[in-house]
């Protein structure tokens, strides 16, 4: 059975994995987003722009699914108690 530090080490551990990547997923939206434009006109422009915030969009998916799985554990308690 997990001791409750081993328990609390994993929660410790799946929020910093949540925070670096929000962290990582926000620097490269301010560097995608704030990259020139391309030399193949607008319409590349506007297809790349589309495709980055789909992009962003999985991002945001990864990043709330590790979050609700933090959320059932903790919701949960520790098991032996």
């Amino acid at each position: 059975m997990e001791s409750e530090a081993d328990w609390d080490a994993a929660n410790r551990q799946a929020l910093e994995v949540i925070r670096w990547t929000l962290w990582g997923a926000l620097a490269r939206w301010a560097t995608t987003e704030n990259g020139p434009p391309s030399s193949y006109g607008r319409t590349v422009d506007a297809v790349a722009r589309k495709g980055f915030y789909l992009g962003q969009l999985e991002d945001i998916a990864r990043i709330q699914a590790r979050i609700d799985v933090l959320k059932v554990r903790l919701s949960a308690g520790y098991p032996g108690t």
